[in-house]
């Protein structure tokens, strides 16, 4: 009996909380390419918009992306998720430079993991909006925060 039990208590707990894309807001065109000049003079931090074009010096990155299964704010989870984000770079000093897609991921209570493309780092640092209990959130709501820098050359 005691088994029964634990085994419908752990699936209840793994279902509480779970990932899948969020869907797009009809209402709400595609976002205007926009340089992120004046958002990189901090330490090299992006902010931007889901499906924004941003330009970090020879760099081009556009979200295509999001996959949040953060627990939500008011839930009591079994895991702390995380959020995945997929990104498309393209170096544009380079002509003929074919896009390269990024997945930076960030879990709860973990160091973030980074990707290096083209000699940079990058780092995811932040997804806003948090996930809430009861509430859909919509893609073009979501802005990340990554940090972007010059990987170390090799000696």
């Amino acid at each position: 009996m005691n088994t029964i039990w634990m085994i419908l208590l752990s699936t209840l707990a793994a279902t509480g909380c779970y990932g899948s894309p969020v869907s797009p807001d009809p209402r709400i065109s595609k976002i205007t390419p926009v340089s992120a000049s004046s958002a990189l003079k901090t330490n090299g931090v992006v902010k931007m918009r889901f499906d924004e074009i941003v330009t970090y010096a020879d760099l081009e990155l556009r979200w295509l992306e999001v996959h949040d299964s953060r627990c939500p704010t008011g839930v009591n989870c079994f895991w702390a998720g995380e959020v995945k984000v997929i990104l498309e770079v393209t170096r544009t000093m380079v002509e003929g430079s074919k896009p390269v897609e990024l997945q930076l991921t960030l879990q709860s209570r973990r160091e973030p993991v980074t990707a290096s493309v083209f000699g940079y780092v990058l780092e995811l640092l932040n997804v806003y909006p948090y996930p809430k209990d009861k509430v859909t959130p919509v893609r073009s709501n979501y802005v990340v925060e990554i940090k972007i820098s010059k990987a170390a050359q090799a000696r």
